[in-house]
């Protein structure tokens, strides 16, 4: 209950790093006030790396939106070890649509892959560079790019074991030092 009122308290817009120990509770704390949006706005690290895919696998019921550019950075050049996949994308009914596809497939892939959204309204630092329209996924590994058979970015929403097979095939072929899938 002291947990649960100090996270009431406490202002989840600005960055926060917690510690915990036992993510389970972190979890139902984060259930129980209802704060799954803000919860992207939060670092997290627990002491055993296992908590860390752990609630990740919980926290999957929101797509984690980078708000600046050095933030795309940042989550491409930290993640070592799970394929970084990005939705670019402005406010539209079809950039909904892949959202919402994407973040019912996190639960199936998060141990090889981690997913974030851009609005490239507000961030248009990378539309120049990725040659970016309207709404794309992109892959990224160990700091670089991925390309696959459909090329450098994906535009439209595949069925999910399509999308399953893809990410399996990326992360296997990325592992490898392979990083073009074609």
């Amino acid at each position: 209950k002291v947990q649960l009122s100090l996270m009431q308290k406490h202002n989840f817009t600005q960055s926060t790093i917690l510690i915990y120990d036992q993510p389970i509770l972190l979890v139902l704390i984060i259930k129980q006030i209802g704060i799954y949006q803000q919860v992207q706005n939060i670092n997290y690290h627990f002491k055993n790396d296992q908590y860390n895919t752990l609630f990740d696998c919980f926290s999957s019921q929101i797509l984690y939106e980078l708000k600046t550019a050095y933030a795309v950075d940042q989550a491409i050049m930290r993640e070592t070890k799970r394929i970084v996949v990005i939705l670019f994308g402005q406010e539209s009914s079809i950039t909904q649509q892949m959202q919402s596809f994407l973040e019912r497939n996190q639960v199936l892939l998060v141990k090889m892959a981690i997913f974030y959204r851009v609005n490239t309204s507000t961030i248009q630092d990378f539309d120049q560079l990725y040659d970016l329209y309207d709404h794309e996924i992109m892959f990224f590994f160990n700091k670089r790019h991925l390309v696959a058979e459909f090329g450098h970015k994906l535009d439209k929403v595949l069925e999910q074991d399509q999308f399953v097979s893809l990410v399996q095939k990326l992360y296997i072929a990325a592992k490898k030092g392979k990083f073009s899938q074609k």
